[in-house]
């Protein structure tokens, strides 16, 4: 088994914290088969998605076949935080970790996100692919998120 860790780091302004909503959140992944080096164009699963794995007793959250080779691709989301403060932001934060089986992760769209001000508005379906500015009317301030990278890290 293989684990990948999901870190992310960003620029804030007025965020207190970035959240996926929990386990019905919908996870897009792009993949590339361990077997054959073939890219897989964006998969989805939610962590709440429940598939039993073939020839096995254990379930994961997504299954597949890899179209080039017919190797079997297995992905469980292992735990996440529903929800990550962000306000210090000194390191890459981790969001997630992902059971890998026959396939290694590439990228992850990150959109659908939930951002919390300090004051507590709650700004729902976040698409962070660009810098995300919206405005707090409660505390009259603008809240803006810039810079969103993310990528997967090998984890032991």
């Amino acid at each position: 088994m293989v684990y990948y860790k999901l870190l992310f780091s960003c620029e804030t302004k007025n965020v207190e914290a970035i959240s996926t909503g929990g386990t019905n959140y919908e996870w897009h992944i792009s993949l590339v088969c361990s077997s054959c080096h073939t890219d897989i164009n964006e998969i989805y699963f939610r962590g709440d998605d429940q598939v039993d794995v073939a020839n096995s007793r254990g379930q994961c959250n997504f299954q597949m076949k890899c179209k080039s080779c017919a190797k079997m691709i297995n992905i469980t989301l292992e735990k996440f935080p529903d929800t990550v403060n962000v306000q210090e932001i000194s390191k890459d934060i981790q969001i997630a970790l992902f059971d890998c089986r026959g396939a290694d992760p590439k990228s992850w769209n990150f959109q659908g996100l939930t951002v919390i001000t300090p004051n507590g508005t709650v700004f729902n379906d976040a698409d962070l692919t660009d810098t995300w500015v919206e405005y707090d009317e409660k505390a009259a301030e603008e809240v803006l998120i810039d810079k969103f990278k993310a990528y997967f890290q090998k984890s032991k």
